[in-house]
């Protein structure tokens, strides 16, 4: 834990036992609010000074490159990289407890390996490929991100890796795959008492990159990529009460991620055509998909109220998830009833948005109450337009859209009431 933050979370304490009294614990929060605020734009423009740094030695070569001859040219190339080095041992040995040099160093090491990597092979005339580039530059800037415990770097080796399996849809790498994005993962698990906006940074990254990962495996494995992706926005949703610094990220994809996919299923169009004529199911794909819902529901169990607001959210995407994998997997011409799965999609998605406005209404939560509106609104929005539904039935889903929004604000009334009597008793 940062220094700034212990020292926050013990002026919460002094001021819980009396020590001091709010105006002074206010005081004193405000001026260390303001130290980690500086602490962390210093570190965000010592990563752009870097990047400056490193570009304008690279222009100032570039500008001069068909004049030099190759020895020259050989060493220009790992100059960049020897000076990040260079650099990188002397935070090490002197500045390893400065974020602000350890993050500098760690983005110039990184641009350094992606330099020479490119320089040499310009200067050679090697074969090019870019997918193989990448892997390549992300493997070799993985060991900074290590010995430097810097976090920017770790979004670059992520993008770097999933871009080299996007480029090549193999079996073979899909394995591959997961073994670089878990060597990514275990350093994000070995933040956790770090703290602070770095963290949740990290996390961010690590989210980001497994939702990237779920398109390449479905693509690959022959799967359906709805069933696969609701079932891992499931698990994040299960998983984000495990650690807090888990919670903003997790959740905050889930729900995005979640609402996107739902909103595209309410269409009868996605259900009736969005698989080709030999869609089916691999093993492997099968495997996998099974295994994230048997975690979500397993997490979900273990760790989540059965009557909360998450477990709600969990139930409807395995539930769409269920659906979508036994949809994709019957033959074409057997297909039948894509209005009705329209329509559970429609339902789930009405249901989720009743469920925050709810939530957001009885504990005064503003931003769940927002999500809730949102989704109804979005929800009103796309039905209203929807040309699949012709004027009757789109009158009809917006009399018992109407109602329920009655029912539901009859219910908060008198909800308030009764709490407005709890209290005055």
């Amino acid at each position: 834990m940062r220094k700034e933050d212990w020292l926050l979370q013990e002026i919460d304490n002094w001021q819980g036992e009396g020590i001091i009294n709010a105006e002074t614990a206010t005081l004193l929060q405000q001026r260390y609010n303001r130290a980690r605020s500086f602490s962390s734009i210093t570190v965000i423009f010592a990563i752009i000074g870097a990047l400056l740094i490193g570009s304008g030695v690279i222009l100032i070569m570039a500008r001069n490159w068909d004049n030099f001859a190759l020895p020259l040219r050989i060493s220009l190339a790992y100059l960049p990289l020897l000076a990040a080095q260079a650099l990188a041992v002397y935070t090490v040995r002197h500045h390893f407890a400065s974020l602000a040099w350890r993050e500098a160093s760690g983005i110039l090491l990184t641009a350094g390996v992606f330099t020479v990597i490119a320089m040499v092979g310009q200067i050679f005339h090697l074969s090019a490929d870019l997918g193989r580039y990448l892997l390549i530059c992300g493997l070799l800037s993985l060991p900074g991100i290590y010995l430097l415990d810097a976090a920017t770097p770790l979004a670059v080796y992520f993008g770097a890796v999933i871009s080299w399996a996007s480029m090549s849809y193999e079996s073979v790498n899909v394995l591959l795959l997961l073994f670089f994005l878990t060597l990514g993962f275990i350093y994000s698990f070995r933040q956790q008492g770090s703290g602070g906006t770095r963290l949740s940074y990290i996390a961010w990254s690590s989210v980001l990159a497994g939702l990237a990962l779920v398109p390449l495996l479905s693509s690959t494995l022959r799967c359906s990529i709805e069933a696969m992706l609701l079932c891992f926005l499931a698990l994040l949703l299960a998983g984000s009460e495990i650690k807090a610094y888990l919670r903003v990220s997790c959740q905050g994809v889930a729900t995005l991620g979640g609402f996107i996919t739902l909103a595209v299923l309410s269409y009868e169009n996605s259900w009736q055509y969005g698989y080709d004529l030999n869609s089916w199911q691999s093993p492997v794909g099968t495997v996998i998909i099974a295994l994230l819902a048997v975690a979500a529901l397993f997490l979900t169990v273990k760790r989540l109220p059965l009557k909360s607001l998450t477990t709600l959210q969990v139930a409807c995407y395995l539930l769409l998830a269920t659906l979508s994998y036994i949809w994709s997997s019957m033959p074409y011409l057997e297909r039948s009833g894509a209005w009705l799965l329209a329509a559970v999609a429609n339902l789930a998605l009405l249901t989720i948005g009743v469920g925050y406005l709810v939530s957001g209404v009885r504990g005064l939560f503003l931003r769940q109450t927002n999500i809730g509106m949102a989704y109804i609104c979005l929800l009103i929005f796309m039905r209203f337009f929807d040309s699949e539904l012709d004027f009757l039935w789109r009158g009809i889903v917006f009399l018992l859209l109407g109602t329920t929004f009655l029912l539901i604000n009859l219910r908060l009334v008198r909800l308030r009431k009764e709490t407005l009597l709890e209290d005055n008793l």
